[in-house]
């Protein structure tokens, strides 16, 4: 995380270097006006404060995760501090962070991204932490031209935005590979059943991963089970379902928040399976 935000002033501090390292070029003097000097390089402006905007699910079912990057944000703050700011071109500059809570809805993530650049006017945007909420908030920071990073938003789909969108974390076909050659060759699994979450991108996506790789390698996906929304806590129809298929491993592409609930279902229904 603290690599995520190093990488945040990097692009924060090109983008000031592009706006404001030049004076705008003085107006064409009157006729009878002697014609002014013109300027033999280009003036650099370092600012005293660089504003960086953070927004996080640090409520909702995904504050864990969003606990994680207050925590880090508040860590690089100390060490800034300790260090009287950041040293651009020899001048100390503060940095200024500024969270928003995006609860992991998609609708408050695009609102809390508006906030950050028409009303604090931040330079750079690290996160959100989830592809819902990347894949709608991005479209926003793309067309102000303002790099957004996130640092867990994983399905494909968030940097092809546009060029202002960036991720520092692997992708869900890569995950979803991976997932799918232990299921095959570390436990021997020929049978694999889903049970994922389709209101979420990151859920999907790797869901989607997960059967293509699983069956390249040999492998039959018996079942595909989805529940509607991190709002749902009841899955036991979709397991008995699944449980009707004898798998020989059960996939779960969800968050930490919503895993230790489904496999304490599973084990009462009992699903026999790993």
């Amino acid at each position: 995380m603290k690599k995520l935000i190093s990488l945040a002033l990097v692009l924060a501090l090109a983008i000031m270097a592009v706006s404001c390292s030049t004076q705008p070029a003085a107006n064409e003097p009157a006729a009878n006006q002697p014609a002014a000097e013109a300027p033999t390089a280009a003036e650099k402006v370092i600012p005293d404060v660089i504003k960086i905007g953070m927004v996080a699910s640090i409520s909702g079912e995904q504050a864990l995760d969003g606990k994680n990057m207050s925590d880090a944000i508040t860590l690089v703050s100390e060490e800034l501090a300790a260090n009287g700011g950041l040293d651009v071109d020899g001048k100390k500059v503060q940095i200024e962070f500024i969270t928003e809570d995006c609860e992991a809805k998609p609708e408050i993530a695009v609102n809390a991204v508006q906030k950050l650049i028409e009303q604090d006017g931040v330079l750079a945007i690290l996160g959100p932490n989830n592809s819902s909420d990347v894949l709608a908030s991005g479209e926003i920071s793309n067309a102000a031209q303002i790099p957004q990073i996130t640092n867990a938003g994983t399905n494909e789909k968030v940097t092809q935005i546009g060029e202002y969108i960036f991720r520092a974390c692997f992708i869900d076909p890569f995950q979803g590979k991976v997932v799918a050659k232990f299921a095959y060759q570390d436990l021997s699994a020929k049978k694999a059943a889903v049970l994922y979450n389709n209101a979420d991108a990151y859920s999907t996506g790797l869901c989607e991963a997960f059967q293509a790789a699983f069956k390249e390698l040999g492998g039959e996906v018996v079942a595909v089970e989805a529940f509607a929304g991190a709002e749902v806590k009841d899955y036991s129809a979709q397991l008995t379902k699944i449980q009707a298929t004898d798998p020989d491993v059960i996939f779960y592409p969800s968050h930490i928040s919503m895993i230790p609930l489904q496999l304490q279902q599973a084990r009462r229904q009992p699903v026999n399976t790993q």
